[in-house]
């Protein structure tokens, strides 16, 4: 958040890290499911795709 809000050029390695263990846990809980939320797309899965589209950039 830092980096969005121009606090900072660059994330810390804490962030980093954090950020890689969400991806971590989401690629665990999607590796059975097609959706982040049930058997249908729905607004979560559009949320989590705008979130890690910048999270990654």
């Amino acid at each position: 958040i830092p980096v969005i809000f121009g606090k900072t050029d660059s994330p810390s390695e804490d962030g980093i890290a954090s950020v890689e263990r969400a991806f971590e846990i989401l690629n665990a809980f999607l590796e059975g499911n097609d959706y982040v939320a049930g058997e249908n797309l729905t607004i979560a899965d559009f949320s989590i795709a705008i979130s890690t589209h910048f999270a990654s950039e």
